[in-house]
């Protein structure tokens, strides 16, 4: 019972510079946790995607976040706000000049 599945992964994070658009990699995952599967919606067989708009500094920290799209669950959307929050973003061989937007995907589905 993860958070995050292999599909998400593959579109999960694409960042926006003054630039150009961009994609971040998969290793981005690598070294952060994955958001926890509240208990109470374990229990109450609550299932949904919750994509969060981030904003990382030039050195892959999160300076901001915001629910862009719910999973209609309170309990999954503070979950995954409360984990990304303290992620670190790993950006490719490029460093950012500045801060970039990062959409991340992230899925609770129960295995039933």
């Amino acid at each position: 019972m993860t958070a995050l599945n292999s599909d998400d992964r593959e579109f999960f994070a694409a960042m926006t510079s003054e630039k150009s658009p961009r994609r971040a990699t998969q290793d981005v995952y690598a070294s952060n946790p994955e958001p926890q599967y509240p208990r109470m919606s374990r229990r109450f067989h609550e299932e949904g995607k919750v994509v969060l708009k981030v904003l990382i500094s030039s050195d892959g920290k999160v300076l901001n976040l915001e629910v862009l799209h719910s999973s209609g669950f309170e309990r999954l959307d503070s979950s995954a706000l409360e984990t990304v929050k303290s992620w670190i973003f790993r950006l490719g061989a490029e460093k950012l000049a500045d801060e970039s937007w990062v959409i991340v995907p992230v899925n609770f589905k129960l295995n039933t």
